[in-house]
């Protein structure tokens, strides 16, 4: 065996061992928080599965051993596909029909406290057309450029110094709320009422939930968030935010189920990283899609997208909204 087949054979073992096993973890995400972890990363689990088939494919001569290495590929490329398919049959209320005339456009960005280009991400929201913006991490548009953006959306909805989340609206916010949670600082839920683009009132929050390790404070800020959202209880509700939290992770399922009936809008919209902390770069693909829009009944999806990248570790998202029954 020459020496490069050699390293595509003992590469292609490793892989499909990792991916199968790590796959395998994701499947009992739903009894373990730490099992969950692997969850999150479930496409990672499938592509290094497919390389490593690939590669045990023209890489192995015998056929025992090339049988064996693409057993371990596709029970990795299996278990992956079980926690993938769910998110990509999920039902989002669509609109159907000719554009409505008057929908609600909404922007959430985790903008990054350590954002290499402010001025460009400014930019690139200020083109979004956007009737409300939801920010996470604020303090990465300090200055200018925040100055920028508030002067196109002067209405401000936030919470106490060092709170890292704030929404702008184009039209006055008619009350606004914070989760009372002192223990939740500087990731509080903030909210507020604002006028849609259609002249009826829209409820709107945001967000930003910690990474899940440990599992544990995640959760239980996820039980937080669940009980100020049932407080709201209006069908014209809008949560947006950055969760932390991929499609086929278990605990975003059991969010998804535990906001009901609220529905989540976006579909497997990857959002990080858009550039790489420490070198400053920009990532070559995006990871996970841990940002999300859910609305409540009264409302119809007309787009959901990512935005371009700008000078944040994440992507933006853009969702479009129509009422299902017209406002007057």
């Amino acid at each position: 065996m020459s020496l490069l087949r050699a390293i595509a054979a003992a590469t292609a073992a490793e892989l499909c061992a990792a991916g199968a096993a790590l796959a395998v973890v994701g499947l009992f995400g739903g009894i373990n928080g730490w099992c969950d972890v692997a969850a999150q990363f479930a496409p990672v689990w499938l592509a290094i599965s497919a390389v490593g088939a690939l590669l045990a494919w023209f890489g192995l001569k015998g056929i025992g051993g090339r049988i064996g290495v693409i057993a371990l590929a596709l029970i990795g490329l299996a278990s992956s596909a079980a926690l993938i398919a769910p998110e990509l049959v999920r039902r989002i209320p669509a609109w159907r029909g000719a554009p409505p005339p008057r929908p609600l456009t909404l922007v959430t960005f985790n903008v990054w406290n350590d954002n290499i280009a402010p001025g460009a991400t400014v930019d690139t929201i200020l083109k979004e057309g956007a009737d409300v913006i939801a920010i996470q991490e604020k303090y990465g548009l300090d200055g200018a450029p925040i100055a920028r953006l508030r002067a196109a959306f002067p209405y401000s909805a936030y919470c106490a110094p060092g709170c890292g989340v704030e929404m702008l609206s184009r039209r006055p916010w008619t009350s606004k709320g914070i989760q009372a949670d002192p223990d939740s600082a500087p990731d509080e839920a903030i909210w507020g009422v604002t006028t849609a683009p259609d002249g009826a009132p829209v409820e709107i929050a945001t967000t930003h939930l910690s990474w899940p390790l440990p599992p544990g404070e995640q959760q239980r800020r996820r039980a937080a968030l669940v009980e100020a959202v049932k407080q709201l209880q209006r069908p014209d509700l809008v949560l947006t935010g950055d969760l932390n939290l991929a499609p086929w992770s278990w605990a975003l399922r059991g969010l998804d189920a535990a906001l009901r009936p609220l529905v989540r809008r976006d579909r497997a919209l990857f959002t990080w990283p858009a550039n790489i902390a420490r070198i400053d770069r920009p990532a070559p693909f995006a990871v996970l899609p841990i940002d999300h829009v859910y609305a409540g009944p009264a409302w119809q999806t007309v787009e959901a997208r990512r935005l371009s990248r700008s000078g944040s570790d994440h992507y933006g998202l853009r969702v479009v909204l129509a009422r299902a029954t017209p406002a007057g």
